[in-house]
Order: structure tokens, then sequence, then C-alpha cells
């Protein structure tokens, strides 16, 4: 089984592969030169430890600056350490859902979709994005650490507990919302007080939970105190913000994977309604870890609508519908699915052997309907982020002051020339 998931991890690349021409085409866009901007005129060090809009994130700039440099500017090889790294979080949200101890059809499922669907578009077509995949990575790393390592460790353990925090530390290093890494950690720390009933030792396990707390706080009181963004001045958003984050909550990721909706409309409430009702149910169906591991995905879930709302409510409420927010909410609500979809089965199918081929069918068509969706979400991505950036970059020198960078109207189109020169990028 455990190759099934490598294997799993390896499908994710697909899209990247059969539409290889299509992302080729791609060219550095908005943050992408944003990022590259600063590094010019700060140069690397200074600009590693630099706040990024509401991000500290030291840890991806080192990583995504010296991917610029090591790769000498290449969009394309910038796109497979992406793409890697989602091959990666593929597996391991497959290896996590098993050693927790979800059916093998949950595990699959969850893989699968996560993987493959092209409502990760966005996230996985935009170097920038790498941020918040990289958070995600070391969230899974630590999720999967817990269990393997620490789930039964009762009381403080350098070896079950320092790669927690290690963990967390990276996380929310990499993200704004990474910082959640770190709470959700302390809660699976936690969690094992409530199963048990062991109600009194709770401060045994309470230095760990601290640990992993730490860096959350840490970065999150820096981002409060010195980063720019709306967290500086809530005072009369709150209502924005709450819409906002209701709005990314029950909506994502049905809205793109179950058909669009305006929110508000009939079909938008049944999306919201749907989600409720899968959350519940799969709660409901869940045992032991299962169950936990399951609470502390709603957790992660419930944050990043909170951090959005916060941090993204001046967009519109159709921003919180955006392909480049869809990874968290379909690794926090897929594996409810999944579990739910295994239930069905056992309960529907009970000899084992049809239930493998029946499965294996239904999972064989679910991958192809993902990647049916990916050709009409490219083209008017690659066009604008792509076939057009490479024609701006192309055209004859101008001066005029509305030549600017799409997306980045603050930045002319020769300084963005003059950074292709600098940086070859290409």
């Amino acid at each position: 089984m455990h190759g099934l998931l490598w294997i799993t991890g390896l499908v994710a690349l697909a899209p990247l592969l059969i539409w290889r021409q299509r992302f080729a085409e791609l060219f550095w866009f908005a943050d992408d030169l944003f990022l590259t901007d600063q590094i010019a005129q700060m140069g690397f060090w200074k600009w590693t430890g630099q706040f990024f809009a509401e991000n500290f994130a030291p840890l991806f700039k080192l990583l995504w600056g010296g991917a610029l440099f090591g790769f000498a500017g290449s969009y394309a090889a910038m796109l497979w350490l992406l793409w890697l790294t989602h091959a990666l979080n593929t597996v391991l949200v497959g290896r996590l859902l098993l050693r927790a101890g979800f059916p093998w059809i949950a595990a699959i499922f969850t893989q699968l979709v996560f993987a493959l669907t092209p409502a990760n578009l966005e996230t996985l077509g935009w170097s920038v994005q790498w941020s918040a995949v990289l958070a995600v990575t070391f969230l899974l790393l630590g999720l999967l650490w817990y269990e393997r390592h620490a789930a039964n460790a009762r009381a403080w353990s350098w070896h079950a507990h320092v790669p927690l925090f290690l963990f967390a530390s990276a996380s929310a290093c990499c993200f704004s919302r990474g910082v959640l890494t770190g709470g959700v950690l302390a809660l699976a720390i936690l969690a094992p007080i409530v199963s048990t009933r062991e109600w009194a030792s709770w401060h045994r396990r309470l230095p760990a939970v601290l640990l992993c707390l730490l860096p959350a706080v840490t970065v999150a009181a820096s981002i409060m105190l010195f980063a720019g963004g709306n967290q500086q001045n809530m005072t009369g958003h709150w209502g924005e913000a709450l819409k906002f984050s209701a709005a990314y909550l029950l909506l994502n990721p049905g809205y793109f994977l179950l058909g669009e909706a305006q929110p508000g409309s009939g079909f938008s409430l049944l999306l919201g309604l749907l989600k409720l009702v899968v959350i519940v149910l799969g709660l409901a169906v869940g045992r032991g870890r299962v169950r936990t591991l399951l609470a502390l995905l709603l957790v992660y879930d419930l944050g990043n609508a909170v951090l959005l709302g916060a941090g993204r409510y001046h967009t519109g409420l159709l921003a919180a519908l955006s392909s480049r927010y869809y990874y968290s909410s379909l690794l926090a609500t897929l594996p409810f699915g999944g579990l739910l979809l295994a239930w069905v089965m056992e309960r529907f199918v009970p000899r084992d052997r049809l239930r493998r081929r029946a499965a294996g069918v239904l999972l064989f068509c679910l991958a192809l309907l993902c990647l049916r969706g990916w050709p009409a979400s490219l083209v008017p991505f690659v066009a604008w982020r792509g076939t057009e950036m490479r024609r701006l970059m192309q055209a004859p020198y101008t001066s005029a002051s509305n030549a600017t960078v799409p997306a980045l109207d603050f930045m002319h189109i020769e300084r963005a020339k003059a950074l292709q020169r600098a940086f070859h990028l290409h």
C-alpha cells in the first residue's frame, strides 16, 4: 500500500507533464518580479530578513532566492521545484492518513483529488505560491512525526518533541498562515487527554505544547507589530472580515469542485450546507486517531478562514474563492469526504475483492475527471501570466507612464526588463 502512495505522488506531476508546453509559456509575474526587484535593491541577505506584505518568511525567501540564482532565472525550473514539493505533499497526505488509521480508499481518494484538481492552478502555476506549499509540507511532516513518534509520549521527550518545534518554526517562517502549524501541533499533543480522560496529565504535556506554540506566537506577534497589512487597523472592518471568512470556509473547496456559484445564491448555500454535513458525518464516522486528525484538520481550516478574513477582506467577497486559497482547503476537507466514501463502500459493497475493484474504477474515473478540467483553466491563466507577459517584455522601449507590469502597477515595464537582463529571467 505504501508503494501505491508513492505512485500517486508521482501521478501528481501528470498535469505538468501532459501540458508542459503550456506551463513553459508562463513567465515571472507580479510578486515574482517584486521580490526580484527587492533583491536587486537590498542585496540577498538583507532581503531575506525583511517583511513581505503581511509575511515574515525568511526560510521561504532563502529557498526561493537561492533557487532564483541556482536555476539562473529559469521560470520552468522554479515551477518544477513547486510541483515536486506538491508531489511530496501528496505522498505525505497519504502516509499521514494511513498512519492515523484511515481506510486505504479514503487515503487514495484524498491524494488523487488533492494532487490532480485544477483548483490548485494558481498555487501550482506561480512561483511565489511555493511559500504556501512549503508551509503545508512542514505541517504534514509535523503531523506525520507526531503520529509516528509523539502520539504516545505522555511527558516531555527531546526525541519526540523537538522535531515538532522545528517543523512549526519552518512552517511559520515560510508563510504567514504557517503560524497555524504550531497551534495544530500543540492541539495534537493535548488531544490524547480528551480521549483517555487523563485530565491530570496536562502539565506533563505543557512543555511540548509551549515549544510548538513558541515560533507561531513569535512570528504572529512580529507580523502584528511590524508588518504591513489589514491587521494594523481592523476597526470597523470586522463584519467584512467575518463575511470573507465565512465565504472561504463554507464554499471552498466545493465552489470549484462541484460548480461555481455566486456567494449568497441558493446553490452557494447548498454548497455550504453540504460541507457542514460532510464535516459532521465525518466526525461521527471517525474513531480514535482518525477522529482526532479530522478535528485537527477542521481547526486548521477554521484558522485559515479567520486569518484570510482579516488579511484579505479588502479584496472583495469573490476573492475568497480564488484558486490560490484552495490548497489548504482541499487538505483540510478531502479526508472527511474520503472517509465517508470508504464508509459507504464498506456498507454497500461488503465483499473485499469486489470493493477493491469498484474503488479502483471509481478512483480512476475521478482522476480522469480532474485531469479533464485542466485545459479550460490553463488557457486564460497562461494567456495572462505567460503570453501577455512575454509580449510586454519583448516589446520596444517605452517611456509611457502607464506602461506598467500587469498586477503590479507601481513597477514600470522597463524596470521589469532591466530585472530580466540582470537576473537572466526566462
